[in-house]
């Protein structure tokens, strides 16, 4: 009778700690926090970010001969300055616990994108061509290594990343 006692009151303990629980993450819920807001800030903020480097860096090569793809006025470069910030605050923004809380443990790629996009600010205001460039492939591969863990996971998961 007493052992029954105990687990009676172990059993309303638990159900106030459940309750307070779940009264917590209804409010912390009402920050975003899903696997499509992660993907609607990759594909509407993340990827334009870095379009805006990638697109500014390097060569084109064909036929008629090598288009060089850099900047060619202050606003240009500006432009270039502008995404790698906009890149690092992304990062930051994707580091928030309310993102790592949906269970992704990707603080590496975030941190690697971060130090990139420092880089590419950089390169940018001094006018480095191939410091833009260099940072330009960091770039990809910090978003590389996110992909080809989080993307295949969607994937097998049968998560819809064709948006």
């Amino acid at each position: 009778m007493r052992n029954r006692q105990h687990l009676h009151k172990v059993a309303i303990l638990l159900a106030g700690l459940l309750l307070v629980s779940c009264s917590q993450k209804a409010e912390e819920g009402t920050t975003p926090s899903t696997d499509s807001d992660i993907l609607s800030i990759m594909i509407e903020e993340m990827d334009p970010a870095a379009d805006g480097i990638w697109q500014s860096a390097g060569w084109i090569i064909t036929e008629e001969g090598e288009q060089e793809l850099w900047p060619t006025t202050d606003e240009g470069w500006q432009t270039v300055v502008d995404s790698a910030e906009r890149l690092k605050a992304l990062s930051a923004e994707l580091d928030a616990p309310v993102y790592s809380a949906v269970g992704k443990p990707w603080s590496l790629s975030l941190v690697r994108l971060t130090e990139a996009s420092d880089a590419a600010r950089v390169a940018a205001e001094a006018r480095d061509k191939q410091g833009l460039f260099d940072a330009g492939g960091d770039i990809y591969r910090a978003c590389l290594m996110c992909h080809l863990r989080y993307a295949r996971e969607a994937e097998l998961s049968g998560s819809d990343t064709s948006e």
